[in-house]
């Protein structure tokens, strides 16, 4: 024995037992700064439950564990004691997907190549410094928890039946760095390995437990390692790319993800679908608006808006209270300036646009009545009766027949287009008046007057659209679709349920993913605190890498989701895009996850912590 008498650790009638069994009865022991001790016995005999007392695995009955200047009762502080004990069982304490030199750099907060190397070296394994613990066999895995140890430079080693697993070779490398490592700290082994025995200080046979006499030699305490404050994110955002990490489960939470989005772009407000797709899919460059300003029709209100014209429809003023007036009051109008309605030659069967206020232009079953031979009738003259008197037009188009014109459905809801004349704008400007208004034109309201507005380009547009004034009032651009706007109904009533019940099983999949690597989890984040790691630097670490992966998957997800709306939304079966991102409740969906994602890491953690590092490492063990 050493000739050192000071004492580290003193054990006073310890008592353990475990229902009515009772495992240690009235220990007391010793232990000196330095030497190798060996506790000795048959299985079940209680080594390993002293080990645990001393590390503060496991709480005691009775007595009193003194460690340095600190003693307990019931339970050692595993926070205090980590400083100076390094406890290493049979069991595997590394973070699987990180390498053997970032583990060890990981556990001692060393980062210098050079000291590593070194004592891989020593214990022959400098060609496992890039490996994987996954990748050593059991004497390697021994050899560089013990490295772990000494890096932190902790004064007292635990280690329960360190030769069990290992061959003669490995057996014998590590008797022999046990011996070399007892002139300088204390060791403390349980075991019935003869080799072992041979080699220890002192050897406390549990089969009949003997007492040491106490000393009067006071224990000094060592500069003990540091508290760890370090940052773990940076290791454990490894786990997200290691190699060997499951994701199967990662994709399944991805796929239905996808699903969930593309059902809630589905089932987005069908009139905003209608209103985007006329105005970015079908050129609508126009706002049908309702003005409550008679002096000026809005005119000051459009030119802060940045409109390009303002016109007035003629079948949206005209007085149609009576059923017995004898003028026309349904002549519908286009835009004069034929740069203001896109691809307007894709509408015309025959003709061309307007070159002169008083030219029209027919629907396709108005020009029927005239004759059959339609294009016989460009140029023709054609008469109509107006609130102000008879005109006379020169026909210079005719539409197409059954025309579905979105550009003309939407300027005109709920007409049939084949069934009326078409007026400039240039020709109705002239019942552009207070006066004509109030006496026998305004349909709307003493005060007030539908107009047209242009614009050209879409902020602009949208602008005006999302106006807020007491003068004037956006109509929307839905009226005439209002079989795509009772389909898009449709797909509500039955996607919303869907999406509800597609959430909640998000959220059972979820957990049930979580729940599934729970042991493995469990074990990592036990072995970040048996590295000396606080369980809150744990939890805030844990819970950033969580949301990082959560974040990652989603957006993953998102991406998919885009690239599958843009396939379906350019088949074009539909005039208007089915798919329509939702933003406000992706985002919302977002921050759910998020939420859902922190909850379940702080539950864990806590839930965790309770448990015990060491039963966590041992239950978990298996999975590594």
């Amino acid at each position: 024995m050493q000739d050192s008498m000071e004492i580290s650790m003193i054990l006073q009638k310890i008592s353990k037992k475990y229902d009515k069994n009772v495992v240690i009865n009235n220990f007391s022991y010793d232990f000196e700064k330095k030497g190798l001790y060996v506790l000795y016995g048959a299985s079940g005999s209680g080594k390993t439950t002293l080990l645990n007392i001393i590390s503060g695995a496991s709480s005691f009955d009775s007595g009193e564990v003194t460690i340095y200047d600190k003693t307990y009762e019931n339970i050692v502080d595993y926070s205090f004691v980590k400083k100076y004990i390094s406890y290493i069982t049979q069991n595997n304490y590394f973070v699987d997907y990180l390498t053997v030199k970032e583990n060890l750099e990981l556990c001692s907060g060393i980062k210098d190549n050079i000291i590593i190397n070194q004592y891989l070296k020593k214990f022959k394994l400098e060609d496992k410094i890039n490996s994987y613990p996954n990748e050593l066999s059991g004497g390697e895995q021994q050899r560089v928890a013990i490295i772990s140890a000494l890096l932190q430079k902790k004064e007292i080693i635990l280690m329960d039946e360190p030769t069990s697993s290992l061959d003669f070779e490995n057996k014998k490398i590590l008797i022999d760095l046990l011996n070399e490592m007892k002139q300088s700290i204390l060791i403390i082994c349980a075991s019935h390995d003869q080799k072992l025995i041979e080699q220890a200080d002192e050897v406390i046979d549990f089969s009949n437990l003997c007492s040491k006499v106490q000393t009067n030699k006071k224990s000094t305490i060592p500069n003990a390692m540091k508290s760890k404050n370090k940052f773990l994110f940076k290791y454990m955002i490894k786990n997200i790319y290691y190699k060997n990490r499951e994701k199967k489960s990662s994709f399944y939470l991805a796929v239905v993800f996808v699903v969930i989005l593309l059902l809630l772009y589905l089932c987005f407000d069908y009139q905003t679908k209608i209103e985007k797709g006329l105005i970015e899919k079908h050129g609508i460059n126009f706002v049908r608006y309702v003005c409550s300003d008679l002096d000026n029709y809005c005119d000051s209100y459009l030119q802060s808006n940045k409109a390009i014209d303002n016109i007035f429809p003629y079948n949206g003023n005209a007085n149609n209270y009576s059923t017995f007036l004898n003028y026309n009051t349904t002549a519908l109008m286009l835009p004069f300036d034929a740069n203001l309605v896109p691809n307007y030659e894709d509408m015309l069967l025959y003709g061309s646009y307007y070159e002169n206020k008083n030219d029209i232009i027919l629907g396709y079953n108005v020009a029927k009545k005239l004759g059959d031979n339609l294009e016989d009738l460009i140029n023709e003259e054609y008469d109509i009766l107006l609130s102000d008197g008879g005109h006379e037009f020169r026909i210079v188009g005719i539409l197409k027949p059954n025309i579905d014109s979105p550009y003309l459905k939407a300027m005109h809801p709920s007409f049939n287009l084949d069934d009326y004349e078409y007026l400039n704008s240039e020709f109705t400007e002239k019942y552009k008046n207070k006066e004509i208004l109030l006496n026998n034109l305004t349909a709307i309201g003493d005060n007030s007057v539908y107009m047209i507005a242009f614009f050209d380009n879409t902020d602009d547009l949208y602008k005006f659209y999302n106006y807020k004034d007491s003068n004037i009032m956006p109509l929307g651009m839905e009226a005439g679709f209002l079989d795509f706007a009772k389909m898009i109904e449709f797909l509500q009533y039955y996607s919303y349920p869907l999406i509800i019940f597609a959430f909640f099983i998000v959220i059972i999949f979820y957990f049930q993913m979580q729940f599934i690597i729970n042991k493995y989890r469990e074990h990592i984040l036990s072995v970040y605190n048996y590295y000396g790691y606080s369980w809150k630097n744990i939890m805030l670490s844990y819970m950033l890498v969580s949301i990082l992966q959560m974040v990652i998957i989603f957006i993953l997800s998102f991406i998919t989701s885009i690239i599958l709306l843009n396939i379906f939304n350019s088949m074009n079966f539909l005039e208007f895009d089915l798919f329509l991102i939702d933003y406000k409740n992706t985002l919302l969906l977002f921050l759910l996850l998020i939420i859902l994602s922190v909850i379940f890491t702080m539950y864990e953690t806590i839930k965790l912590k309770k448990t015990g590092w060491i039963n966590a490492i041992k239950g978990g063990d298996d999975l590594l």
